[in-house]
């Protein structure tokens, strides 16, 4: 799978979750969003952009631990 694929469909996923009616219909978005950017980390684990986006992402779901986790998982796969 392409990384270029992956990322957009965690982008289209998440804007999909941003028009949802409520926060819990969009949930299940969300974690598709996040599913896509695990099979891009497992099969990109060295391109910068991945971990940009799941900080990003977390950063958007109010969860500063996760997108600071995130970040912290892409400097160690960077070195």
């Amino acid at each position: 799978e392409q990384i270029d694929v992956l990322l957009a469909a965690a982008e289209a996923a998440q804007v999909q979750a941003k028009a949802a009616p409520n926060e819990e219909s969009g949930m299940p978005l969300i974690e598709q969003a996040r599913g896509h950017l695990r099979r891009a980390q497992q099969l990109h684990p060295h391109d910068s952009r991945v971990y940009r986006e799941v900080a990003l992402l977390e950063i958007n779901m109010k969860q500063p631990e996760k997108a600071i986790a995130g970040l912290r998982q892409g400097a160690a796969a960077l070195k």
